[in-house]
């Protein structure tokens, strides 16, 4: 009864009209535009109405009716009505907002995110402290009844800093439905390869590689691959790993660092699969503890002396990761039986570790990079091996970056397989990222001082298409040509995140 007499009294007062706009600063960052506004005492609620624009940061809210709740047992806001985010990040769209800033969560129905080039519908959208629950989802490039491109799901749910799980995911093609997965798992640089693209190798014959993995809960994961080349016996790999980290301890599950893949595999100066520096010490530095099992059969190790055929009936693997004062520490020990094709098996261990040192600015974008890897292998012989990469990167701009480094290494001891060894012991890497804005392309050339000539020459291209990014890399050492997509999720559910979960904050003064 009271707020209809206020509202009337009001509206005698105007003679019926809307009344004038008033701008009330309601704390030092957000500011509310309102035509009405309302009090209830009783649940300490602040209504603001007649078309509402609230104001924080570089983000603005706009709404029909923007209600605040700001007692101690319960502090909430409510946006109903053509709910608009718009943020320099992208625009979002609801019929209904709810944030609570004292339990750091939202939710929001009838939701439409239109973000990093990407247009993403959703039924309803749950957001807590360490996950998001998403249902009826459908993201495609494009805004059209019939999109070039698309990925429906009927719930998804992701786990900022972790994984995603997009269950019953149907990828779509002019709106008709190519292929339906059961889930389908993202974010796999925190631990999920995902689909992973294959990679054509034309080095000793024709032949194809291909490996993918799979969450089978959130401290187990299971990976795999093959290798098909002509005139060989197929190759198969297995590995089951199971994270030691306790469950309230963050961090990654990653497959340990294999000793039959691309060595430095993890480095900016060693792949263009690496797109930035700070993917390195992610692998390098990030916290992990993990054991895990796994068999080898018939495979060709990458990017080594030669071409071998190598199996490992059974393998044990323990690895240990995590940064300490600015640097990153990895290092893995690994028991292994191991048989060079047409040889015999022979039992050992392996030891591996990486140092990579903390970044030092030295202006005008320009920074430093000094990694240190190092690798013993015990059994019947005794070898091991150390290399230190030092380097500059700079980058004058967002679009452009470009460096250099110089790789030198020493051995000892006797190897008890040729491709124990390191391939070469003297080089010079340069690297350059050209980013066009959706079009991004890269060039990596490493230069042996003791073959003295350039041993390897690679160029990447990408080109994004909403949520997704097609890309192909061409090597020449290895000769390969690597081709697939990548799903942009992280990003985008990153930037969503920042959006849909701010939270004003809490008035200095309800009085109207």
């Amino acid at each position: 009864m009271t707020d209809l007499w206020a509202a009337l009294t009001v509206a005698a007062a105007f003679g019926g009209q809307a009344p004038p706009v008033t701008i009330e600063q309601v704390d030092d960052v957000l500011t509310v535009e309102w035509r009405r506004k309302t009090i209830r005492p009783a649940d300490g609620a602040v209504i603001f109405s007649g078309g509402v624009t609230a104001r924080y940061g570089v983000t603005e809210l706009r709404t029909e009716t923007l209600t605040l709740y700001q007692n101690e047992a319960r502090r909430e806001g409510i946006a109903e009505g053509q709910v608009q985010l718009i943020d320099p990040d992208g625009t979002a769209r609801a019929d209904r907002l709810t944030f609570n800033w004292g339990s750091q969560s939202a939710s929001g129905t009838g939701v439409k995110i239109i973000v990093s080039g990407l247009y993403l519908d959703a039924d309803t959208v749950e957001i807590k402290p360490g996950e998001w629950i998403l249902t009826g989802v459908a993201a495609s490039p494009d805004a059209g009844a019939r999109p070039s491109l698309g990925v429906r799901s009927p719930r998804v749910v992701y786990r900022p800093g972790k994984t995603g799980r997009a269950y019953r995911a149907s990828f779509m093609v002019f709106g008709n439905r190519l292929i339906t997965l059961p889930s389908y798992d993202f974010g796999g640089k925190r631990g999920s390869d995902g689909l992973r693209p294959p990679s054509i190798s034309v080095s000793g014959g024709l032949g194809i590689n291909w490996r993918s993995s799979t969450l089978i809960d959130d401290r187990t994961r299971l990976g795999g691959g093959f290798r098909a080349r002509r005139g060989d016996w197929p190759g198969v790999q297995a590995e089951l790993t199971r994270s030691l980290l306790p469950r309230n301890e963050p961090g990654t599950l990653r497959p340990p660092v294999s000793d039959f893949g691309e060595r430095f595999s993890y480095g900016y100066f060693d792949s263009l699969f690496v797109r930035r520096p700070s993917m390195e010490r992610d692998v390098v530095g990030s916290r992990r503890s993990s054991v895990t099992l796994a068999t080898t059969h018939n495979q060709a190790m990458t990017a080594r002396l030669n071409d071998l055929l190598y199996s490992k009936p059974y393998e044990l693997i323990l690895e240990e990761g995590r940064g300490v004062g600015g640097f990153g520490l990895l290092a893995n020990v690994r028991y292994q039986s191991i048989r060079e094709e047409r040889g015999k098996h022979e039992n050992r261990a392996v030891l591996m570790g990486v140092a990579l040192a903390p970044v030092v600015s030295l202006g005008g974008g320009l920074e430093t990079h000094l990694r240190f890897d190092a690798s013993t292998f015990l059994g019947r012989e005794t070898y091991g091996w150390t290399q230190l990469q030092g380097g500059l990167v700079y980058r004058p701009s967002s679009q452009f970056r470009v460096g250099a480094s110089y790789v030198w290494a020493t051995q000892g001891g006797r190897p008890l397989i040729d491709n124990d060894r390191l391939f070469s012991m003297r080089a010079f890497h340069g690297r350059m990222d050209i980013d066009f804005g959706s079009t991004r392309v890269s060039f990596l050339t490493k230069f042996d001082f003791d073959r003295r000539k350039w041993y390897d020459n690679e160029v990447g291209f990408s080109q994004v298409a909403g949520p997704i990014e097609p890309f192909v890399v061409f090597r020449e050492f290895p000769r390969t040509v690597s081709f697939g997509v990548r799903f942009r999720a992280d990003e985008v559910f990153d930037r969503i995140q920042r959006r849909l979960s701010s939270q004003p904050p809490k008035s200095r003064d309800d009085r109207p």
